[in-house]
């Protein structure tokens, strides 16, 4: 397959880029938004670009649509390109950009920084075969090291993926802040949750910190009745040898402040071998101290604590081999170690098998050696200790543990003070008692492992995503702050400081962000916003916020996206700039599509958008008027819904048949700036919300200076 002749100053480039995190004008789902400068894009160069990717595309054999202009073959590529990477992707718009040549293309993505890599391979694609960009292009590398290492190593690992995955599914706004970091933010305002490797918002530093203190955790759980292994810490080599001698062999011997396995000796049956461990010990901990314990018979167990729940249990398998009678030890650990669950790094779910000095020593106690041909069906165990960091496997025991094990469990966690833990029992048996079987509580990891329990060798993975949920947010989805929202208008401020004044009157922390700038508890805050910090975003993911006015027009909407799927009050604004610009819909078709779930949107008598909306579920609307004969408010009225009127100097509340005078109004400039319209929209609100009349008519008169009585 041949591209054009090179003609590289032809080629077709992207001109502005933009993240829709959220609900947008063209979709509900997360995109992105880019704007093509195609220039000219001649002759057929979609045969070539299935050509280019013949054998890769999964279902090269389905009928597809043909694209128009190069603008649907960017869309097309885009989405086709994700799903080759295994993304669950399918929406796609394409428009005329404002300038000449210029196409609007939005393309779903599962992140935002997947699918802005995806737009940069689909882009060279396109040049490649429009123009002849790169003579030596050559699509498998590319679509390998330029999309799937991006895709594979800007995942945040398993465990944090399906816990992303639960939030979404469940209804939660989930943030990425920072991939590499790992920072996800789920949930918004003063219900938001940072989620930071298994730390979450809820965990205490100081019970993370006994955690990782060994000894002090020992004596904790101890004090509290809870069997434990008798440990001695020792600060040097033949401190570790008298104590191993005191204490009975065979030992364990390990820092007093590691994680993950990191330089822990089990099964030590001499001086010699406890020396040796010691001094790797000593140096690896950096605290100077070791913990020598009895080697306690039995199975690993790690059990995942929740709050008061277990979540799931695991046995902790040491990395193993089995024999063929044909391929050495070291082959078979290479085979293992090809298979596609393995590798190194966070974004496998388990690691691969390294050859090391534990090796040799689990090897050389069962007489072999890395070049051992072992009988077929034998089982080489290849580590001597079962951590997953060093490649060791689990089996799921959630099902049998026995229900004093997991009270003993839960207490464990709660003596240390952790909100998530993994309890680490060794035990016979983990379905028998801890006191009849004389199993023990080894330690408490406050940052544990999630992988081990979304893949096991006997079992389905374990729902972690759902449980963790359940815990950080109680009161369930959306896990957001009161969200009141209006359309873009010169009167939207006003309106916005009077329905704040009313919400935080009713004892709400607020956060506003309107054209004006964005203020909190009544409080103008920071900088002007800007596309790098934009008001919407400092008000919803503060955690501050218990109630959001939120002004919406075309760059909310266009350019960035929303962070929330559901809204409590949705205010059409009178006059409001509403028509959608390159979008498919505008500021008041989406937030009457996100007051759906519950909501309430409140609009004129007079607009003549959502008519049949409005007759078809009349409950959830409130209509205001200054004209109580309004056809449509009287039609409105009749089926059940509410409204506010102005009618002479009264302000009064229709609800169904009961019908409340919330004030009466003698301010002569009610009809300038907005303020009329105000007052009915904040009544409205109010009564949407559940707000006492009292507190109404209080703000309603800091409005207008006391020109309102009830």
């Amino acid at each position: 397959m041949q591209a054009q002749t090179s003609n590289p100053a032809r080629a077709l480039r992207i001109r502005k880029q933009w993240a829709l995190d959220g609900p947008n004008a063209w979709t509900d789902r997360r995109a992105i938004r880019v704007t093509l400068d195609c220039g000219a894009v001649s002759g057929d160069i979609q045969s070539r670009i299935d050509a280019l990717m013949q054998g890769f595309r999964p279902d090269a054999s389905t009928e597809r649509s043909t694209p128009r202009n190069a603008g649907e073959m960017l869309a097309m590529l885009i989405i086709d390109l994700q799903q080759m990477a295994g993304e669950n992707v399918g929406f796609w718009s394409v428009s005329p950009g404002a300038r000449s040549g210029d196409f609007d293309v939005v393309c779903e993505c599962t992140r935002i920084s997947t699918g802005s890599a995806t737009a940069a391979v689909a882009l060279r694609i396109l040049n490649h075969v429009a123009f002849g960009t790169e003579p030596d292009f050559d699509f498998g590398k590319v679509f390998d090291y330029r999309l799937m290492r991006h895709i594979r190593f800007r995942r945040m690992g398993f465990h944090r993926e399906a816990v992303i995955q639960a939030a979404e599914r469940l209804g939660f706004n989930v943030r990425i802040v920072d991939e590499h970091d790992q920072l996800v933010q789920i949930g918004t305002g003063a219900q938001m949750q940072h989620y930071l490797g298994t730390l979450t918002m809820l965990t205490r530093e100081a019970a993370s910190r006994i955690a990782r203190r060994k000894p002090l955790t020992i004596k904790l759980l101890r004090e509290h009745g809870i069997p434990t292994p008798n440990g001695v810490v020792v600060s040097t080599a033949e401190g570790a040898v008298d104590a191993a001698a005191r204490i009975g062999y065979p030992v364990v011997v390990k820092p007093v402040n590691l994680r993950q396995g990191r330089a822990v000796s089990a099964d030590l049956r001499d001086a010699a071998a406890v020396r040796v461990a010691a001094e790797r010990a000593l140096t690896a901990g950096g605290s100077a101290r070791a913990l020598v314990e009895p080697f306690i018979p039995g199975r690993d167990y790690r059990v995942l604590v929740h709050g008061d729940e277990v979540i799931a249990v695991a046995e902790r398998i040491p990395a193993a081999v089995t024999g063929d009678g044909q391929h050495s030890v070291e082959e078979l650990i290479a085979e293992v170690n090809a298979g596609p669950l393995r590798g190194q790094g966070y974004t496998n779910l388990l690691v691969a098998i390294t050859i090391d000095n534990h090796t040799h020593e689990a090897l050389a106690r069962q007489g072999l050696t890395i070049s051992s041909v072992p009988e077929a069906g034998r089982h080489v165990p290849v580590k001597l200790i079962c951590n997953a960091s060093v490649g060791g496997t689990t089996s799921d025991f959630s099902d049998h543990i026995h229900p004093e094990n997991a009270r003993i469990a839960v207490m464990a966690a709660r003596v240390v003070g952790l909100d998530i833990a993994g309890v680490d029992i060794r035990t016979e048996d983990i379905s028998v008692p801890l006191r009849e079987s004389g199993g023990v509580v080894l330690e408490i990891n406050s940052e544990p492992n999630y992988d081990m329990h979304l893949y096991a060798e006997n079992a389905e993975g374990r729902d972690i995503g759902g449980p963790l949920m359940r815990l950080l947010f109680p009161q369930g989805p959306p896990g957001q702050p009161v969200v009141v929202t209006m359309t873009s208008a010169p009167q939207s401020p006003t309106i916005a400081a009077m329905i704040e004044r009313l919400i935080r009157g009713a004892g709400l922390r607020t956060g506003m962000s309107t054209r004006t700038g964005v203020s909190f508890g009544g409080e103008p805050f920071g900088m002007a916003p800007d596309r790098h910090s934009p008001g919407l975003n400092r008000v919803m993911f503060n955690t501050l916020t218990e109630a959001a006015i939120l002004e919406i027009g075309h760059p909310e909407i266009e350019q960035m996206g929303l962070p929330f799927r559901k809204i409590d009050v949705a205010l059409l604004i009178a006059g409001a700039d509403d028509e959608p610009g390159s979008g498919l819909r505008g500021a008041a078709s989406l937030l009457v599509s996100l007051a759906n779930g519950g909501g309430t949107v409140i609009s004129h008598a007079g607009d003549p958008r959502f008519a049949a909306e409005r007759r078809r579920d009349p409950g959830r609307w409130i209509l205001l008027s200054s004209d109580e004969a309004h056809c449509e408010l009287v039609d409105h009225l009749a089926r059940g819904g509410r409204a506010v009127v102005h009618r002479q100097s009264e302000v009064v509340l229709h609800r169904g048949e009961q019908i409340d005078v919330v004030g009466s109004l003698k301010h002569d400039g009610l009809h300038e700036g907005g303020l009329l319209e105000g007052v009915l929209a904040t009544v409205a609100t109010g009564a949407a919300l559940g707000i006492d009349m009292l507190l109404i008519r209080q703000a309603l008169a800091s409005d207008i200076a006391g020109e309102i009585t009830g």
